[in-house]
C-alpha cells in the first residue's frame, strides 16, 4: 500500500497550506514510525498559486517522490516554480531540500 496522503491547496502567508481537497490517508501511514515525524513534499506551479502536497512517514519515500517531481516538472513548459521537501516533527516544520526553476536543488543544513 502507498505510504502517503495528498491534497491540493494554496499557501497562505507564513507558509501554511490551505488544503482544498481533503487529504486521503492511505493504509500504512498511521503510526508507521511511531516518532511523530512526517515528511511533506509541496509543489507550487506559479508564485502565489495552488499547492499540491503529499505526506509520507518515510523520509526515503518522500525524497524519492521529491526527486521524481523534479524529473517530471523540470523540463515541462511552465513547469513548477518550486518544490520543497519538509520534515515535520510534532507539528514543527523544517525545510530539508528545495528546488526551483531559477536555483535548482538546494540542501538545507540541519540545525
Amino acid at each position: 500500500m502507498a505510504d502517503h496522503t495528498a491534497g491540493v491547496g494554496s499557501r497562505r502567508p507564513g507558509g501554511q497550506v490551505d488544503v482544498l481537497a481533503r487529504p486521503v490517508e492511505c493504509a500504512g501511514t498511521r503510526g508507521a514510525t511511531g516518532s511523530g515525524r512526517r515528511f511533506h513534499v509541496t509543489t507550487t506551479f506559479r508564485s502565489g498559486g495552488p499547492v499540491a502536497e503529499g505526506i509520507w512517514q518515510s523520509e526515503s519515500a518522500a525524497l524519492t517522490r521529491f526527486r521524481g517531481f523534479i524529473g517530471s516538472y523540470a523540463t515541462t513548459r511552465g513547469g513548477a516554480v518550486s518544490l520543497t521537501l519538509w520534515a515535520e516533527t510534532d507539528g514543527e516544520p523544517r525545510p530539508l531540500r528545495t528546488w526551483s526553476t531559477d536555483r535548482g536543488e538546494e540542501i538545507h543544513p540541519v540545525h
